[in-house]
């Protein structure tokens, strides 16, 4: 019996699987135009999705400037920011008809948000100054 001497030996010859192996192909080149365009677009929403988040991220505890639909535009310190950008809240507000210590505003009320770009303590966005950084960490 061979059963019989497997379970002599005190342990099982069961197999279980220990983790999926990723099988090895090779993505198939891009051959049409099409698939190009949309390789490019999906990338390209990709980075610009990446951008908002961290320009919201850096916008965040600073001064704002915020328009909006009924009440005109004033000014602000930003607080926080809602994931999906579908609300904020803001602290000293002060619009043309009132000012509040503190709200909270949907994103489809502003019809724009801004700040000065020297606050946020970003790089610029020139080749120039990218390109002059590169230069000096050579030296």
């Amino acid at each position: 019996m061979q059963g019989g001497a497997k379970r002599e030996s005190g342990k099982s010859k069961k197999s279980f699987p220990r983790g999926r192996k990723m099988s090895k192909t090779t993505e198939r080149p891009l051959q049409t135009l099409e698939e190009v365009c949309i390789k490019r677009d999906q990338n390209m929403r990709g980075t610009l999705a990446e951008r908002s988040l961290l320009a919201a991220n850096g916008m965040c505890g600073k001064d704002v400037e915020i328009v909006l639909h009924q009440c005109g535009s004033g000014t602000a310190k930003l607080m926080a920011m809602q994931s999906g950008f579908e609300h904020y809240i803001v602290t000293d507000v002060q619009l043309p008809s009132r000012a509040l210590p503190s709200a909270v505003i949907r994103m489809s009320d502003t019809v724009a948000i801004g700040i000065d770009f020297d606050k946020l303590g970003q790089p610029a966005f020139s080749k120039s100054s990218s390109s002059s950084k590169e230069g000096s960490n050579e030296s």
